[in-house]
């Protein structure tokens, strides 16, 4: 799947891609699935927006681990491209710990730079592996996913090393992709996406997402998967892919 510079190249970037699934039929699948899983999620109550002195106010919407309830969303997890990336970059165990689909509504406010070092939870680094893949076609003006090129090499940086609130009250106010001055060492790439296309990032590369300023949504479906010797680190109901 990947060749010789594409590994090299994750090696140093901490991303790849976009690269096209095996099975594109298997986005029109999963298709129906988000907005089941929104519309019950927003019945229990669980969705908010978050508002901004920007008229990109609302908030991103997410709801995980569709894979254990919907066979099309595990199907996709395991498409066959994405496993022979993953295999060409990861242990030849590799195990999917969790699944989100990511809806980005119109004027949906950007997503602050992180990475998914999962604090809330108490994870850390677990040398997780991403897949996300656009099911709708991903534009820097309907917010795609910007990586900081080259930043997953410096372990995990604690968030108050780079942030503060002052940048965080432009970086939500602005409809630029702003980047903290502690990073600005990393180019800032947009990974733009055709619907079926996939990137594979590591958890410690930075990444963001920028406002949705299109007059459509952004839907994106993200898998996270670990090497078969991270199996003790986590809690997750975990599915052997490889």
């Amino acid at each position: 799947m990947l060749n010789s510079n594409e590994i090299a190249g994750f090696k140093e970037n901490g991303f790849a891609g976009p690269f096209d699934l095996s099975d594109p039929s298997l986005v029109s699948r999963v298709s129906e699935i988000p907005q089941e899983e929104f519309e019950l999620r927003e019945a229990k109550g669980g969705l908010q927006e978050k508002h901004f002195i920007s008229p990109y106010s609302k908030r991103p919407l997410l709801c995980a681990n569709t894979h254990l309830r919907h066979q099309p969303v595990l199907d996709l997890g395991r498409d066959a491209n994405i496993v022979a990336a993953l295999s060409q970059l990861m242990a030849p165990e590799i195990l999917l710990r969790r699944s989100q689909f990511w809806r980005k509504p119109p004027n949906a406010r950007p997503v602050m730079w992180h990475q998914d070092t999962h604090k809330h939870r108490g994870l850390g680094f677990i040398n997780e592996f991403s897949a996300w893949i656009a099911l709708e076609d991903a534009t820097k003006e309907n917010g795609c996913v910007w990586f900081l090129k080259g930043s997953s090499n410096g372990g995990v940086v604690p968030p108050a090393d780079f942030l503060d609130r002052r940048f965080q009250a432009k970086f939500y106010n602005s409809e630029e992709l702003e980047v903290p001055e502690a990073l600005a060492k990393f180019e800032a790439v947009p990974m733009e996406m055709k619907a079926g296309q996939f990137v594979l990032f590591h958890q410690l590369c930075f990444h963001a997402s920028g406002p949705n300023k299109s007059d459509r949504e952004r839907v994106g479906l993200a898998f996270r998967y670990l090497p078969g010797d991270r199996r003790d680190t986590v809690e997750d109901e975990l599915v052997q892919i490889a």
